[in-house]
């Protein structure tokens, strides 16, 4: 009896602690009426980057020919605002979540935002190959540890191929 009683204060205890780490992770796709101009992104950027670090919130966005794919993660009640702040903004359209989840770790805290935006009607195809070529490599190098991960990475993949 000694035994039993000691493994459940174990399990409460470990339960309790999962609870603290326990991170949500959730994956997205939208599209874009018209291609926004570079402040826009430059602008979305830098906000995202501030309301993230209040929000505890980590992930990284990937925007490529009117597109986007994103991953986010941190506590969920945060994550699902923001998402549901996103399905509202009116530079979003088609937002639909493809992959979310649980995980024990953040994958992306060192991540942000990609995008392609060329400078100029004359922009080389040079150029825009060289940032596909070089999302491409990424994804292949990239470690997909979690299942969100492998769809955000898999999701960005397609819109590069």
């Amino acid at each position: 009896m000694i035994f039993v009683i000691f493994c459940l204060f174990c399990f409460e205890d470990i339960g309790a602690n999962l609870q603290q780490r326990i991170m949500f992770e959730l994956v997205y796709s939208s599209q874009v009426p018209k291609c926004p101009k570079r402040e826009r992104m430059t602008s979305l950027n830098n906000h995202s980057i501030k309301y993230n670090e209040k929000h505890g919130i980590s992930g990284s966005l990937v925007f490529y020919k009117r597109k986007f794919v994103g991953i986010l993660e941190g506590e969920e009640n945060n994550v699902k605002r923001l998402y549901q702040k996103i399905k509202k903004d009116s530079m979003h359209t088609k937002v639909s979540v493809l992959a979310k989840g649980f995980v024990w770790e953040r994958q992306f805290t060192q991540w942000n935002m990609m995008y392609y935006l060329p400078k100029s009607n004359t922009s080389s195809h040079l150029e825009e190959n060289f940032f596909s070529s070089n999302i491409l490599n990424l994804v292949l190098l990239v470690d997909k540890k979690t299942y969100a991960s492998q769809i955000f990475w898999g999701s960005v993949r397609d819109m590069f191929s």
